[in-house]
């Protein structure tokens, strides 16, 4: 198998028939992909995702707004007129349970939308880590790739997103013969690094103090807690993610 990882500036240069055969990870630990696994865990009917604001609005409009919460964050800041933030602690039931949420936030939900192609484009968080990893070992026949796509901050590299990378990389390889190309051998080495405490890692990386000091440290510590959203948000043809039955 050949594992590659890259960052969302990379993106661009990377021409769409590179996805054919293989699988997606998509990763935005801090905090679009651990809030939609917590909004699916929670009973979210499915997430819609939009690159900004007002494409969200466009869909919420285009859908009469029935049964609709618009969710996410536009520079940390709740955009005006949204129901929810980007917080994974703060989807409850009462609030997602079968609803459909049109989410925007500033990083993440860029890149989800990217790599349609592939056999399968999965989301993937800590908190739903080995519920991917199982997946994909019983899905990956006619897999040539691995291919974990990461969000990072305004497109710059983030610690956090290689880190979780990381934790699939080392899980998923199974040959000596697997190849690790582009960052995937860095994101190895730093979950080596820090695989006895991810939480502490995850705490000392930059973005993680960006959130403290708006009063989200509860979505950080969520945020790099195992596998306590046992979903699989898998992202269709038409970039509607939904969880995995």
């Amino acid at each position: 198998m050949i594992f590659e990882t890259y960052f969302s500036k990379e993106l661009e240069q990377l021409e769409e028939e590179k996805y054919k055969n293989s699988i997606i990870i998509m990763i935005d630990i801090l905090r679009a992909s651990t809030t939609i696994c917590s909004m699916l865990f929670n009973g979210a009917k499915e997430v819609l995702p939009c690159p900004n604001p007002d494409d969200a609005w466009q869909r919420y409009r285009e859908r009469d707004g029935i049964n609709c919460v618009l969710a996410g964050e536009a520079r940390l800041k709740l955009p005006k007129g949204f129901g929810l933030g980007n917080s994974p602690t703060e989807n409850t039931s009462d609030k997602v349970k079968d609803k459909t949420i049109i989410l925007s936030t500033s990083n993440g939900t860029k890149i989800f939308t990217k790599a349609v192609p592939a056999n399968y484009r999965i989301i993937g968080s800590f908190v739903n880590a080995d519920a991917v990893i199982d997946f994909i070992l019983r899905n990956k026949q006619g897999t040539n790739s691995i291919i974990i796509l990461c969000a990072g901050e305004y497109g710059e590299p983030c610690e956090e997103d290689l880190l979780c990378a990381g934790y699939f990389i080392d899980h998923l390889m199974q040959d000596k013969q697997d190849v690790l190309k582009a960052h995937s051998k860095e994101a190895e080495l730093l979950y080596l690094d820090h695989k006895d405490d991810i939480p502490s890692a995850l705490n000392q990386c930059k973005h993680s103090q960006d959130l403290y000091d708006l009063g989200f440290r509860k979505d950080v510590e969520f945020a790099g807690k195992l596998n306590i959203c046992s979903v699989i948000p898998l992202i269709s043809r038409q970039n509607i993610i939904t969880s995995a039955k």
